[in-house]
């Protein structure tokens, strides 16, 4: 399918109708191309994180992470670690969880680095994601300052192996905030 949008033209008339159009239009042109999965949409999306109208950044997070592609989720990523993205977080996590569904430990860096309300955006992200082999990271989580960021770590414990959910699971057990518990 990828191959014949490629090969019929609508591939490049939606990257133009993304840099050329206006309004309706362009967002329109931005969700096609969301919407056909392939790699060429993620520059002229990324530039759209930009905008100075909030639909269209909303609309450019959205067809980002319709992608389904790991590569698209690194332009929101890095626009929102440093603030830089002017758009609630909800759509940024249905985003993250879209594009990280099948590869959910390339998530892991951006985690690491990340720190205040991006951290507690990502952690929810990976504790919805999680698999077994990212117990060992999220170990690390049970003992972070947020009660936001050690809530989502239970929550992808519950995928770990016991032998290393259960100690972690036995001290979350015990925290001050009641959600964590």
């Amino acid at each position: 399918l990828q191959a014949f949008l490629r090969n019929t033209g609508l591939v490049a008339r939606c990257i133009d109708r993304v840099y050329n159009g206006r309004g309706w239009a362009k967002r329109r042109a931005m969700l096609a191309l969301g919407s056909m999965r392939v790699p060429e949409a993620i520059a002229p999306l990324m530039e759209a994180l930009d905008d100075w109208q909030l639909d269209t950044r909303l609309v450019a997070v959205r067809a980002l992470g319709q992608t389904g592609l790991a590569e698209a989720a690194e332009p929101i990523l890095e626009a929102y670690m440093v603030g830089g993205l002017k758009v609630p977080a909800d759509p940024v996590a249905n985003a993250l969880l879209r594009c990280y569904k099948n590869q959910p430990e390339e998530l892991l860096p951006y985690l690491r680095r990340s720190l205040g309300e991006s951290r507690e955006l990502l952690a929810r992200v990976a504790g919805e994601l999680a698999t077994p082999r990212m117990a060992d990271e999220m170990l690390f989580l049970v003992d972070d300052a947020g009660p936001e960021v050690r809530a989502s770590a239970a929550r992808a414990l519950a995928v770990a192996p016991l032998a290393v959910a259960i100690p972690a699971l036995a001290k979350l057990i015990r925290d001050d905030m009641w959600f964590v518990r």
